[in-house]
């Protein structure tokens, strides 16, 4: 009977002990000043423009397009809007946002915009390439690998990784615009590409030398 009453008073003492620490623990922790938000908690979301301002950052042909394709989104409200542009600029009371932004990402997934936007990209690349001194020869060199299937050995030509991704970039719009596709018809080509393959006298010795290589790499294929 004493040890079992010895065993109580002990676990009574640590369970007194516990409940002290508890306490301390509780009370420093309230008077603790309140911990300032970070950085991070404290950044607001991004601020969306205004419409008028968006829509000054958008090229005329494009501006003339989102309009076109929200008045063609719009057309049908019932009962119709009275001014569209004061409409685009309002809030949603869904969404919080104005409703130009969900127009503007409909408008951006549309075939027609998504199929005008790669040519823009296309165009682009090509003005790029135009302007390039490396053009004339990079032309013939692709075509003559291309043909034989050599393409990414042309690429690994390169001096420096800058050269091979630039290769790359070459050999993937090259390879739009059909240079170096026996079925492609010359006339299909660009003016300008057709000019840049115009021969001068030092590439017409690149192509003899790539003629000779053609011809060696024939005589290994058909010895295979």
């Amino acid at each position: 009977m004493k040890l079992e009453s010895q065993k109580f008073n002990s676990q009574s003492q640590k369970f007194n002990s516990q409940s002290q620490k508890f306490n301390s623990q509780s009370q420093k922790r309230e008077n603790q000043s309140p911990k300032p938000p970070t950085c991070k908690d404290s950044e607001a979301p991004q601020t969306i423009q205004t419409y008028s301002d968006f829509i000054q950052t958008l090229s005329e042909d494009e501006r003339t397009r989102f309009i076109n394709f929200c008045e063609a989104q719009t057309i049908h409200f019932n009962p119709p809007l009275v001014k569209l542009q004061t409409w685009l600029g309002s809030i949603d009371k869904v969404t919080g946002l104005p409703n130009y932004v969900e127009l503007y990402e409909k408008f951006q997934r549309s075939p027609q915009e998504v199929q005008i936007r790669k040519q823009q990209q296309q165009q682009a690349q090509t003005q790029r390439w135009e302007s390039d001194a490396r053009l004339s020869a990079w032309l013939w060199e692709w075509s003559w690998f291309r043909n034989y299937g050599l393409t990414s050995e042309w690429i690994h030509l390169a001096a420096t990784e800058t050269e091979q991704q630039e290769r790359r970039e070459f050999a993937s719009w090259a390879e739009i615009h059909g240079i170096g596709r026996p079925e492609t018809q010359r006339e299909e080509m660009p003016p300008s590409l057709i000019d840049a393959m115009t021969l001068t006298p030092e590439q017409q010795k690149q192509v003899e030398t790539l003629t000779k290589r053609k011809q060696q790499l024939k005589s290994v294929i058909s010895y295979q």
